[in-house]
């Protein structure tokens, strides 16, 4: 049976998308509708393999200075134990974090609209948030492909 199971999910394994490992650094494109007006919304953030047994004795929050209640009160040694065991507080958690960095990022650029400054915002983010070196690598084989 888990033979059958591997050869179905490595025909539905798409191979066109570099593997992504902790450490990368990922942009992520949102849909963003307002009304009438759509609009594409760019977030990135580095991966962490919080299962991995590199945390088992790290007891930093999941990202420094965050002040969201998963950051607050929950180390990436426990919440990687909580993983592993299969817990949903461990997956709470983390979604927990994420949408109260979502929710930092447009209430930034909320005011920074609101104050005529949006511009720069949006020049300090990018500059900030680069694709990590395999994304780079990628990116850069597949328009050699597209020459070619």
């Amino acid at each position: 049976m888990s033979h059958i199971i591997d050869q179905l999910e490595a025909s539905l394994l798409r191979s066109d998308l570099p593997r992504i490992q902790p450490g990368d650094t990922v942009k992520v494109h949102v849909k963003v509708k307002e009304g009438e007006k759509e609009r594409i919304q760019l977030f990135q953030g580095i991966v962490i393999g919080i299962k991995g047994g590199g945390y088992k004795a790290d007891f930093r929050p999941i990202e420094e200075n965050c002040d969201c209640f998963a950051c607050q009160h929950f180390t990436r040694a426990y919440l990687r134990h909580l993983l592993k065991a299969n817990e949903i507080l461990g997956l709470r958690m983390l979604s927990v974090h994420n949408s109260h960095m979502y929710l930092k990022v447009m209430a930034d650029a909320r005011a920074h609209l609101a104050a005529g400054t949006f511009a720069e915002f949006y020049r300090e983010f990018i500059a900030n948030f680069a694709p990590s070196q395999k994304i780079m690598a990628h990116r850069k084989k597949e328009k050699e492909k597209l020459a070619a």
